[in-house]
C-alpha cells in the first residue's frame, strides 16, 4: 500500500474502487470499513489498460467513469479516504508508478493503491485474501498469493505470445475453426456462420480482412468469444474443443503458481474473475475439473464478477 497525506483533507468513510480492463473500466464509489461496504455510486469509462490504449486515452476514461460514479451518487466530486485502483498493464512498475502519481495529482484518496488486474479480486468477500485468482476477459492472467503475503503470477503476456484462456485467445481460436472449416481442411463446426455474423461479413473468407481493418481492436474480436462458448454448450464440437484447451490453459498456469507458493491441494481458496469467465460455466468448471483431475482442487471456489466492488472492498478494508 502507498499511502499520500492530501493537503485538502478528505471525505472520512468514502472509498473507491477502480477496475481498469482493456474493455472499459468501472468506477465504484463506496462508504465502509473492514466490515464491509456499501455502494453509492457506479460509473463507466471506455479501456483503462495505458499499453494497448495508451496512457493519456486510458486516463481520460478512468477520470470520465469515476466523474460519474459520484454524479451517480449525487455527491460531488472530492479526495475519498482510501482508494484501489486494478488496472491491466500495471504489473509493469513503469505502469503501476505512473497511475499512483496521476492519482495523487488529481486528489483521488487519502491513501492510494495501484494494483495491477485481478489483485483486486483478494479484498472481496469470502475465504482469506491469499490463494488463487484466476483471470479470463478480453486478457487473462493468474496471480497467487501466499498466507505471508507474497505475490506472484502467471500468464498475462499480452495476446500476441500469452493471454492463454482469455477472451481474446477463445475468439482467435474460434475464427481460425471458421476459416478452416469454410476452406474444407478443418471439422465442420457452426462457428464459421457465427463469425460472418458476428462481424457483419458475406463470408468467413472475408474474415482476415475485416479483422485487419484498422478499427479492429483486441477488445472488439475478443466479443466472438461468448459466441464460441454459446455454440460449446449447445454442442458443437470444434467450440467444445476450444473452450476444453482454454480450461486446461487456465489450468496450468494456475497449478504453476501453486506449485510456485506451495499451496497445497484441499486448502487453498480459488477466486475466478473476469467477464469471460464469470459467465461462462462451461469454462470455469472445466478449469475447476482439471485441477481436480490433476490431484490439486481448491478448497473453495468464489466468482468475483465485480473487481470494481471488490476494489472497494479492499480499499476499505485499509480505512
Amino acid at each position: 500500500m502507498t499511502a499520500y497525506p492530501e493537503s485538502a483533507g478528505h471525505a472520512a468513510g468514502l472509498v473507491l474502487g477502480i477496475d481498469g480492463g482493456g474493455s472499459r473500466c468501472t468506477a465504484v464509489l463506496a462508504e465502509g470499513n473492514f466490515a464491509g461496504v456499501r455502494e453509492l455510486g457506479r460509473g463507466h469509462g471506455g479501456p483503462a489498460n495505458a499499453v494497448s490504449a495508451g496512457f493519456d486515452r486510458a486516463a481520460a476514461n478512468v477520470a470520465q467513469a469515476v466523474a460519474a460514479a459520484f454524479a451517480a451518487a449525487a455527491r460531488v466530486s472530492e479526495p475519498v479516504a482510501s482508494a484501489c485502483l486494478g488496472f491491466a498493464g500495471a504489473g509493469r512498475f513503469e505502469i503501476r508508478d505512473r497511475w499512483v502519481a496521476w492519482a495523487r495529482d488529481r486528489h483521488i484518496a487519502h491513501r492510494i493503491e495501484v494494483v495491477p488486474d485481478g489483485v483486486s479480486a483478494f479484498g472481496s468477500s469470502g475465504p482469506a485474501a491469499w490463494g488463487l485468482v484466476v483471470v479470463s476477459g478480453t486478457g487473462s492472467i493468474v496471480w497467487g498469493r501466499n498466507p505471508a503475503g507474497d505475490l506472484d503470477r502467471c500468464g498475462g503476456r499480452g495476446g500476441l505470445i500469452g493471454d492463454e484462456g482469455s477472451g481474446y485467445a477463445i475468439a482467435i481460436a474460434g475464427l481460425r475453426a471458421a476459416v478452416r472449416s469454410a476452406d474444407g481442411w478443418g471439422p465442420a463446426t457452426a462457428l464459421a456462420e457465427a463469425a460472418t455474423r458476428r462481424f457483419e461479413v458475406a463470408a468467413p473468407t472475408d474474415l482476415p480482412a475485416a479483422l485487419a481493418a484498422s478499427e479492429m481492436t483486441r477488445g472488439r474480436i475478443a466479443t466472438f468469444a461468448p459466441d464460441v462458448v454459446v455454440l460449446a454448450e449447445a454442442g458443437d464440437a470444434e467450440a467444445r474443443r476450444i473452450i476444453a484447451e482454454a480450461a486446461a490453459d487456465l489450468g496450468g498456469q494456475s497449478l504453476a503458481v501453486a506449485r510456485r507458493f506451495d499451496l497445497h491441494a484441499g486448502e487453498y481458496p480459488l477466486r475466478l474473475t473476469g467477464g469471460l469467465l464469470c459467465h461462462a460455466p462451461l469454462l470455469s468448471d472445466g478449469l475447476v475439473a482439471w485441477l481436480t483431475a490433476a490431484g490439486h482442487a481448491p478448497a473453495s471456489v468464489t466468482l468475483v464478477p465485480d473487481l470494481a466492488l471488490a476494489a472497494a472492498s479492499a480499499a476499505a478494508r485499509s480505512v
